[in-house]
């Protein structure tokens, strides 16, 4: 019964499974990169421990078509390091932070489109 209930309730929807789960909002969080993407107007907060050795860079890439993003490196005591505040549109940033494990979150402002944070290595 919950089966057909299911079922009738997507065909009366006008759409697939597949169909709806591409209209929501994806994140990905590892011990490397925070990313979003989003199709509508979302208010976001991920966060993520990483640990940078010498040379390691955190890499910030947008491409919003609405909204901001801002993103703080945190120490172990939760104290801001570094921040790079209300970023929009097609954007490309580098911090190249302390050896040391750091919290970095990415909060985004009713952020449409997409970005991604990412540790790289040297």
């Amino acid at each position: 019964m919950k089966k057909e209930l299911f079922l009738a309730m997507i065909l009366l929807a006008g759409c697939t499974p597949e169909e709806q789960s591409e209209k929501l909002p994806e994140e990905t969080r590892n011990a490397e990169q925070i990313s979003f993407v989003s199709e509508s107007p979302e208010s976001t907060y991920l966060e993520q421990e990483m640990t940078f050795e010498a040379g390691d860079t955190l890499h910030i890439t947008t491409n919003l078509k609405e909204g901001s993003l801002t993103v703080t490196l945190l120490d172990e005591e939760l104290n801001p390091v570094s921040s790079e505040e209300e970023i929009s549109g097609e954007n490309d940033y580098h911090i190249s932070p302390d050896p040391g494990t750091y919290i970095v979150s990415a909060s985004g402002d009713e952020a449409v489109g997409n970005f991604s944070v990412e540790k790289d290595h040297s």
